[in-house]
């Protein structure tokens, strides 16, 4: 597989966009379960490329980045969202909820425990165990709640 490239079998939809598929997706929605559970702020990606991005989208980013219209961008084939292991929310309040609680689901960002491997980004967080692919107790937990409820809103 490569960055930017991922088949669709890869990646798992959570509401706003994808991730990659396994504990990255997994991690994402137990945690936005949580920091919904608790405060009421269900996170999200701001839109459907503020998560996985193609290679397309991501050089379609760069592009804007190093012109002067667009915000910090990695070069195409490098980004973290091209591996479905990253996710932009705007939203100010999410953005609190994840540096907050962020380190204890795997997720990093600007101010949080965890690095981001955008710091300058306040929007974006990252699935810092992403190479282990492991999840977090927490996660792990989370999750299971998460899938429990799903089962008995149907």
């Amino acid at each position: 597989m490569k960055n930017g490239r991922l088949p669709a079998s890869a990646l798992q939809s959570i509401p706003g966009g994808k991730l990659r598929k396994g504990a990255s997706a997994r991690s994402w929605l137990a945690m936005r379960y949580f920091i919904g559970r608790r405060n009421g702020v269900w996170i999200k990606p701001g839109g459907p490329r503020s998560s996985y991005r193609s290679f397309a989208a991501q050089e379609e980013f760069y592009r804007a980045y190093q012109n002067g219209s667009g915000a910090l961008a990695a070069r195409p084939g490098t980004s973290n969202h091209g591996w479905g292991l990253a996710v932009d929310d705007p939203s100010a309040q999410s953005q609190k909820a994840i540096v907050t609680v962020g380190h204890l689901f795997g997720w990093g960002i600007r101010g949080g425990e965890l690095d981001s491997d955008a710091p300058s980004e306040r929007w974006h967080a990252s699935f810092v165990l992403g190479a282990q692919g492991k999840m977090t107790a927490k996660a792990r937990w989370w999750y299971a709640r998460y899938r429990l409820a799903l089962k008995k809103n149907k």
